[in-house]
């Protein structure tokens, strides 16, 4: 699911326009935008201006200029997406009937048509698009009430408002609540101290839990058989115990579901360190089978170095428990695969193309994928690929022997590591005797040269040589 999605149409396509300039290094053809936005010139114009004078009312600093029919932005450097999204989200219906809900059991369409001041039939037309949207997550909206595992519902307002909340607020809500002694709790239990981004998420997930505690349903038993395999785990037994003994400290009743939701988050959400999911999955079950089938592929295809391995059943260890434990996504903007891609080798794309759609079809077998969410793990999987592959590959190490004063030098050097500066996987250097290279680049047979691959300059570096030395390099 897209967040924009939720939005009124005229603040989708505004919040559209928003990201296709953001992603843009310069200014972009007004008729580019039409074709982005599918409106047409009258319609986007009027768009603009309205975005103009609302982010000066509600006093975001940014505004999309029109000039010479082109388009830019003015915004501040510190403007973050959270401060645009809760703006262009303050007037959305779709939102409003999410935040009544998150706030209280149930609600009557006569009431809430009469508090957003619109007809029920444009409350029910909204309410069955908001239910297609959340069909992803399994859950729904059925006269005015909740309807699915209340576990989902609080993933749901978790991947909702991460994209809303700043950090002051998630900060402020954990003081109101008291939540610091249950975050220094699970930093006990795990044996390790939270990085910022860790506690400011668990500080958010349990004041969605604290708040839903108290107002809402209990955690279905339907999480039961999905939680079985980890019951006997001894970091589940010491947490359970440790989430009685706090929760009997605010009188709050003690529910089973409780902890199996919390183990759910911490189990899938980057919160705890590599050491601690390492104890967890040393355990068993259906999540760590899937990670090791993933890694004996990897090994099978020599792409985990021994360096990353650690990292890297980490990270497969959070996927495969993402899909397990929950359903559904929240996207700010569509994954930029194309991005990703120009980062892997051209003889290395269609090989890690086929390793994630192979790993894809396992995480299928988990949890069937809507489009986006294919896109989405597709575009975590070759950033792990990526970084598993990048991490084992030693630079290959050119040396330059140069002839010439020391300005002729100097000239070529620039020039040869000028044409490898885009590269990070060649490193250039003056030659030395002492020091191993992959190859030598030279004028004059000065010295023999111990290098794999050597090459005579003659032309002071010409874009033939330049091409002829990056075919050697490559051919071998």
């Amino acid at each position: 699911m897209r967040i924009e999605a939720l939005m009124e149409k005229e603040r989708r396509v505004q919040y559209r326009l928003l990201s296709f300039l953001r992603g843009s290094p310069q200014a972009i053809a007004l008729k580019l935008a039409l074709l982005e936005t599918g409106l047409s010139r009258a319609t986007l114009l009027k768009y603009i201006n309205n975005l103009n004078s609302y982010f000066e009312q509600e006093k975001v600093n940014c505004r999309i200029v029109y000039y010479k029919d082109k388009l830019f932005l003015e915004e501040d450097y510190n403007l973050s997406n959270q401060e645009v999204l809760k703006a262009l989200m303050k007037d959305s219906i779709k939102y409003t009937i999410l935040i009544s809900l998150f706030n209280q059991r149930q609600f009557t369409i006569v009431g809430l048509s009469q508090e957003l001041m619109v007809s029920e039939a444009t409350l029910n037309r909204h309410l069955a698009h908001l239910n297609e949207l959340l069909a992803e997550f399994d859950i729904a909206i059925s006269q005015g009430k909740q309807i699915g595992d209340e576990l989902q519902w609080r993933y749901f307002y978790y991947e909702l408002f991460k994209q809303l909340w700043s950090y002051d607020k998630c900060q402020n809500m954990i003081k109101k609540l008291d939540l610091d002694s249950l975050i220094l709790l699970i930093e006990r239990l795990a044996q390790h101290t939270l990085t910022r981004e860790a506690h400011q998420n668990l500080g958010l997930w349990f004041s969605i839990c604290h708040h839903r505690l108290l107002a809402m349903e209990k955690i279905s038993d339907n999480l039961k058989p999905i939680v079985k395999h980890y019951q006997c785990n001894a970091f589940y037994k010491r947490l359970d115990a440790a989430l009685v003994l706090y929760m009997s400290r605010f009188a709050l009743e003690y529910r089973e579901g409780e902890v199996l939701a919390t183990f759910a988050f911490l189990h899938s959400q980057n919160i705890l360190p590599i050491n601690t999911m390492e104890y967890i999955m040393g355990f068993g079950g259906p999540i760590i089978d899937c990670v090791t089938e993933t890694i004996i592929y990897f090994k099978k295809e020599s792409i985990l170095a021994d360096e990353t391995s650690d990292q890297v059943i980490y990270q497969l260890g959070q996927l495969y428990s993402h899909y397990y434990f929950f359903k559904g996504h929240i996207l700010v903007e569509q994954p930029d695969l194309e991005q990703t891609y120009r980062l892997i080798d051209h003889n290395m794309r269609d090989k890690l193309h086929h390793i994630s759609k192979k790993i894809i079809a396992n995480v299928n077998r988990i949890r069937p994928l809507t489009e986006d969410g294919c896109s989405l793990l597709t575009l975590h999987l070759l950033e792990l690929l990526i970084f598993s592959k990048n991490s084992q590959k030693m630079p290959f190490r050119i040396g330059l022997d140069m002839t010439g004063n020391a300005v002729e030098q100097s000239l070529l050097e620039y020039r040869i590591r000028q044409h490898f500066s885009g590269n990070n996987s060649i490193q250039v250097e003056p030659y030395d005797e002492g020091k191993g290279f992959d190859m030598v680049i030279y004028q004059s047979h000065s010295r023999p040269y111990k290098a794999k691959l050597t090459y005579c300059l003659n032309k002071g570096a010409s874009e033939r040589e330049l091409q002829e030395i990056d075919s050697l390099i490559y051919d071998n």
